[in-house]
């Protein structure tokens, strides 16, 4: 009788242990079945995934952002990681954009590259820029003076 029942015991055990390994061979394959199996490593050219959306310009910015004096921000504004990527056109040279943040922040540093070209261009930055050089030039005498004052003391 102990013989029976420790036989059953073992076979109930048996049971559980197929049982647990069972669910846990069916645990780990059910998440691999829904992924889709790309032959490049990147997912290019396959039309399971959903292309990243390309906005216009015009429709999501206001219009001094769009266009100013010294930029304008080109139409195509294609998205990355849920950031617009603008790529801005100036006199000045083209700059990007990651970012609405970023398109602000740009668009006042070329209006700064401006404002800066048009003040080295009137009278009164050229007359303080001669000012500073000769300001310069007579620090250099007065070093001179100083570092040959000091030679001499130190003989």
């Amino acid at each position: 009788m102990i013989d029976k029942q420790s036989r059953e015991t073992k076979k109930a055990a048996m049971k559980e242990t197929a049982r647990f390994l069972l669910i846990m061979a069916v645990a780990t394959a059910l998440p691999s079945l829904g992924q889709v199996t790309s032959s490049s490593p990147s997912g290019e050219g396959n039309s399971d995934f959903e292309e990243l959306p390309e906005l216009k310009a015009s429709e999501i910015l206001k219009p001094e952002f769009l266009k100013g004096q010294y930029h304008t921000v080109q139409e195509s504004v294609p998205t990355s990681s849920g950031m617009n990527r603008f790529t801005i056109d100036s006199q000045f040279g083209a700059f990007e954009a990651e970012g609405n943040e970023m398109l602000v922040r740009r668009v006042g540093e070329i209006d700064a590259i401006a404002r800066l070209k048009d003040i080295s261009r009137t009278d009164v930055y050229k007359q303080a820029l001669a000012k500073a050089a000769k300001l310069r030039a007579s620090a250099r005498r007065k070093n001179r003076v100083i570092k040959a004052k000091a030679a001499s003391l130190s003989r």
